[in-house]
């Protein structure tokens, strides 16, 4: 079953952002199996929105992004996870 993910890393700019993904490109992980969907918003808290094919696969991907976030200085970040209502995100 898809889900929806919402990340909300503490006290992350856009500049972290830049460096999160930067850090996840150098890792190899950037575009992890099972994502379907990738976008962040946000100015000074950055929060990211992802959907995936289950659970599982985001929870695969889960310590790459932990270990990534605590590279580029995040200690934390709350994530969310939710069943979808649609059969398809798109």
């Amino acid at each position: 079953m898809s889900v929806a993910v919402h990340i909300s890393p503490h006290h992350m700019s856009r500049a972290d952002y830049e460096s999160l993904i930067a850090e996840l490109k150098a890792s190899g992980v950037h575009e992890p199996a099972g994502r379907l969907s990738h976008v962040a918003y946000g100015e000074d808290e950055v929060r990211m929105f992802e959907t995936w094919e289950s659970a599982e696969r985001f929870n695969a991907h889960r310590d790459d992004l932990m270990a990534a976030l605590q590279s580029v200085g995040l200690d934390s970040a709350d994530v969310e996870v939710q069943a979808v209502h649609s059969p398809r995100p798109d």
